[in-house]
């Protein structure tokens, strides 16, 4: 709604300016005479929201405009935004949007505490991964003893680090986990890597209670580990091939980079637009002010803890599915084996391979399109290997030539910018459906339902 302010030096001047004044009661929109003062602004914002008269008028950078000097000998012009405040004026920041942001992430950890969490994180896997490929029982006891005592540090409610720290304890958790319960037998794979993956979980939960901390990437380690255990465990309850425990998680990783940002985005309903309710000036959301009058505002940090949320979800799930893509992908392929089986095998692998790659184009976030770009390249690299390992000297030529051939053609459409457009976008929906479409059947012939069937009717 907008009103119309009739100043005490209104009639010296036609012009008008349309102002959005600021304050505590909400946003109110004036068209006001270039004559008129502060003053009179302060008079009608307080008149339209039944609030005592503010104290000051500053401009958008915080600076106090003069209290008896016109608008337009202020510097204020017409879509300028004001603020009217009841105590002493703010100070003036003499940086942008982007400094106050750096500023706020400079509060917090800096990068170099990330890469030492990071690389701490980092080498207690490798630790676990190389005792188990070279060490001996003692090795392994010694090793599960200090990663324990390494994830009961992270989950330790203290210190300046503890939102990093938290992060990391579930690799070590996870770690300790596999190395405690190791077996290289391939039946009991699957197993080891539920309990690891609960293992992980039940570290993320921890933290999650002792520190206070509910980040979203502490919530991605307890479903993303919840769920790989919840697969194992049922496959061994039912007695079932450790190639259906990796072609469920793969297709459970094709299902998570499909429809994981749709839940990621959590808006609350406060905070979505009110199209009847939209205000002339900006983008609004609903909202109750202390006044008697009603009107529609939006809270910058509410939008922005969303976004920032969501980000991080969407973030660490891509990494989540990532990581499972790694262990599923070439398990699948290995353990597969059988006549009929083996044929789905691939399909599925490459499937699951291009549907990665052809979602990570709808994603704006980069770690995550690059996480799940990775899986995809990884699911067709293993498939290619498998089949390259089975090829002559001259399939494998072939074979080479027609892999060139493909990445010339995409190397050559995305320097053209072209997969942005919206021919190569309806065309890349197309085939992301497809090869979803695909992927269902092809996991059935992978698991064994296909042969089986086949068996009976036979």
């Amino acid at each position: 709604m907008t009103e119309t302010v009739a100043g005490g030096a209104a009639g010296s001047t036609t012009g008008t300016l349309a102002l959005s004044v600021h304050g505590r009661s909400g946003v109110l929109d004036l068209l006001v005479p270039e004559g008129a003062s502060a003053v009179d602004v302060l008079r009608e914002y307080a008149k339209q929201t039944g609030e005592r008269t503010p104290a000051r008028l500053c401009d958008h950078r915080g600076a106090e405009l003069p209290a008896r000097a016109t608008l337009a000998d202020a510097g204020v012009r017409s879509g300028s935004v004001v603020v009217a405040t009841y105590g002493p004026p703010p100070a003036v920041p003499d940086r942008g949007r982007g400094d106050r942001h750096r500023s706020d992430a400079a509060d917090g950890p800096g990068p170099v505490a990330r890469c030492l969490v990071a690389l701490a994180a980092a080498a207690a896997l490798l630790a676990g991964l190389g005792v188990l490929a070279g060490g001996d029982e003692d090795d392994r006891r010694l090793l599960v003893g200090l990663l324990l005592a390494g994830a009961v540090v992270g989950v330790l409610p203290l210190g300046r680090l503890v939102e990093l720290r938290v992060l990391a304890a579930p690799v070590f958790g996870g770690t300790a986990a596999l190395v405690a319960v190791w077996d290289p037998a391939s039946a009991r794979l699957p197993m080891v890597v539920g309990i690891a993956a609960l293992g992980a979980a039940v570290t993320a939960a921890v933290a999650r209670a002792s520190t206070g901390v509910s980040d979203e990437q502490l919530r991605v380690w307890m479903w993303a580990g919840g769920a790989v255990f919840v697969v194992a465990g049922l496959a061994a309850v039912l007695g079932l091939h450790e190639r259906v425990v990796w072609a469920t998680l793969l297709l459970l990783c094709l299902v998570a980079g499909r429809f994981v940002p749709g839940v990621a985005v959590d808006v609350p309903d406060q905070t979505l637009v009110d199209l009847e309710r939209l205000a002339v000036s900006a983008w609004s959301a609903r909202d109750r002010t202390t006044s008697r009058r009603t009107r529609t505002i939006i809270r910058r940090t509410a939008v922005e803890d969303v976004v920032e949320r969501g980000a991080r979800l969407v973030g660490s799930a891509a990494m989540a599915v990532l990581a499972v893509s790694l262990v599923a992908a070439p398990l699948v392929l290995q353990t597969t084996r059988l006549p009929l089986d083996e044929v789905g095998a691939p399909l599925l692998v490459t499937l699951v391979g291009c549907t990665q790659l052809l979602v990570a184009r709808s994603y704006r976030h980069p770690a995550a399109r690059v996480a799940l770009r990775l899986a995809g390249l990884w699911c067709l690299g293993c498939v290619l290997v498998a089949v390259v390992a089975e090829q002559s000297w001259s399939g494998r030529l072939g074979l080479a030539a027609v892999v060139v051939g493909v990445a010339v053609v995409a190397a050559a459409v995305a320097l053209g910018r072209g997969w942005r457009s919206v021919w190569w976008g309806r065309r890349a929906e197309i085939a992301e459906a497809l090869t979803v479409a695909l992927a269902v059947p092809a996991f059935v012939v992978t698991v064994g339902v296909f042969r089986r069937i086949w068996e009976i009717v036979g």
